[in-house]
């Protein structure tokens, strides 16, 4: 199990997988939850190396220690999962403590089974099952360029991933976190031929200027504008008035 780093996501790697006889599976890409305990070691591996940059000591000293330093739960150092043996270090240690033990071997698999169990007692505490997609629903997906775009699952669920198509013909794999059941009607984008033939047929922007009726301006002369009328805009600013009258400005049009 990996990320879908661009190591494992290359043509390479797929043949390295097929050579060997391995089943290659990945995470929900931009879910790293999913791939936690990598993603821990490498945050780990980078606080080691940034430490050891910081105090300008020996940064193999330093992953040295922490391949002898017992994991929580579990009571054994990396290095004696290993190698069923510590490894020796610059803090002086006994002999005898660096012969393999194999008494600790035998109860490691229990000890890692009890406290991945109380890691899942603690998550579901707070946790809940999101409702299961199937194929033809209509879902708002998350994705890098447009957040939360209208698509179609096409299939699904393999290990919470689903197989989402856009309306822009994008085909995204995404954790059930990051898709939404939407009740929206779906929107079939438009081919090229169709957006040519639809500006072909638009009418166009420009339009004849036709010369101003008069006498119609004059008729307005006898409709009542109450006075003291106060127009409100959006913004809350009060709209006065023009003080030029409407037969005033139909005398202008008809002097020029």
């Amino acid at each position: 199990v990996s990320d879908n780093g661009p190591q494992f996501a290359s043509e390479e790697f797929r043949d390295f997988a097929q050579r060997w006889k391995f089943e290659h599976i990945t995470s929900s890409p931009h879910y790293p939850q999913s791939n936690g305990k990598a993603e821990q070691a490498v945050k780990v591996a980078k606080q080691i190396m940034r430490k050891a940059k910081h105090s300008k000591s020996d940064p193999y000293l330093a992953i040295l220690d922490y391949r002898n330093t017992p994991t929580q739960h579990l009571g054994m150092s990396p290095a004696q999962r290993l190698m069923n043996r510590r490894t020796k270090t610059l803090l002086p240690t006994k002999g005898e403590l660096l012969q393999s033990d194999n008494n600790g071997i035998a109860g490691l698999q229990r000890k890692f089974e009890a406290a991945k169990a109380k890691q899942a007692e603690y998550f579901n505490r707070s946790s809940r099952s999101l409702p299961t997609l199937k194929p033809g629903d209509l879902v708002r997906v998350k994705t890098p360029d447009k957040p939360w775009q209208k698509g179609t699952v096409i299939s699904g669920p393999e290990n919470h991933s689903y197989h989402v198509e856009t309306e822009r013909g994008g085909i995204y794999r995404r954790n059930r976190r990051h898709i939404r059941r939407s009740s929206e009607s779906t929107v079939t984008p438009r081919s090229s031929e169709e957006d040519f033939e639809v500006e072909a047929s638009a009418e166009p922007i420009s339009q004849p200027i036709s010369e101003p009726n008069v006498s119609a301006l004059n008729t307005a002369d006898s409709v009542p504008v109450p006075k003291g009328l106060q127009i409100v805009t959006r913004s809350g600013r009060i709209s006065k008035q023009s003080a030029i009258e409407i037969q005033d400005y139909v005398q202008m049009i008809m002097h020029e």
